[in-house]
């Protein structure tokens, strides 16, 4: 019985790190996502390379959207 609690110890400690881990790989993500240069959708947050491209993403993706 006693082994049976700490495995179980054990396994919930495997998910409570692995949930951190994957909050600490989502940050680092968002991070880079906003250092990147160029025109962003404010709609959907994807970004493009020039205004004529965003533009074209828009009228495409978000039709009748400001």
């Amino acid at each position: 019985m006693f082994g049976f609690g700490i495995a179980l110890m054990h396994i919930a400690d495997y998910f409570t790190r692995r949930k951190y881990d994957k909050k600490e790989r989502i940050s680092k993500n968002e991070e880079e996502y906003q250092r990147k240069e160029g025109k962003q959708c404010h709609t959907c947050g994807d970004y493009f390379d020039s205004e004529m491209a965003l533009e074209d993403h828009i009228n495409r993706k978000h039709p009748g959207t400001f």
